[in-house]
């Protein structure tokens, strides 16, 4: 038997490892956003848990099988006791996601709505991905854009440039989410200088951010 479901955080993670334990069950778990832009090539508009099923029915009857992979069991210990939830959310990512990858699965990743010349609305993000992560991620980015100097310069800079002040706080999310990649990734503690711009040694920016 096959089980095709959408990646749900907790909720889909708890599922796929309840049916790994039965050897005649393969799983596949996919992005809700795939799964969304998925329905909407069969022209379902509605979202209802019926169509989504249907939906990912026909998902997985049409598209490439990519077998669920679960992880590791350091991993899954470390989201069972940490109580950063952050840390318990990415360690059960696969490894071969880049940082782009990361920012989509937490749904921190901007959607763009435009059509010709006339039609463009303010981009929003995805919401596509983990809640969780988001939740998460959303508390340390506002003490971040107060207390972190390259992250505040971050911030006041995206101000500055007429963005609001929830779309800065959000960048900042990404931010920290690019930074957790590469500390990751490199086994290094965090540099904020890696981020954004230089600071003075009583915190005032001095160059400008990226």
């Amino acid at each position: 038997m096959r089980v095709c479901l959408e990646a749900s955080g907790n909720y889909s993670l708890d599922l796929a490892l309840t049916l790994q334990a039965h050897r005649q069950v393969e799983i596949s778990v996919i992005n809700p956003r795939r799964a969304r832009r998925f329905a909407e090539s069969l022209g379902q508009r509605s979202k209802t848990d019926p169509v989504d099923a249907r939906v990912l029915c026909e998902y997985a009857a049409r598209m490439p099988w990519v077998a669920w992979q679960p992880p590791s069991s350091v991993a899954l210990h470390l989201r069972e006791t940490s109580a950063l939830q952050i840390l318990g959310e990415l360690a059960v990512l696969p490894d071969m996601l880049d940082a782009r990858q990361w920012v989509a699965f937490s749904g921190l990743d901007p959607r763009l709505f435009k059509s010709g010349k006339s039609v463009e609305k303010r981009p929003r993000i995805s919401r596509g991905g983990s809640r969780h992560l988001r939740r998460a991620l959303y508390m340390p980015a506002l003490v971040a854009l107060r207390r972190n100097p390259y992250l505040r310069c971050f911030y006041q800079n995206l101000l500055a440039r007429g963005k609001a002040r929830l779309q800065a706080a959000v960048a900042v999310m990404r931010k920290l989410l690019h930074a957790l990649f590469a500390m990751f990734r490199t086994n290094q503690p965090y540099d904020g200088s890696k981020l954004c711009c230089a600071v003075d040694m009583a915190g005032n920016a001095i160059a400008a951010c990226a």
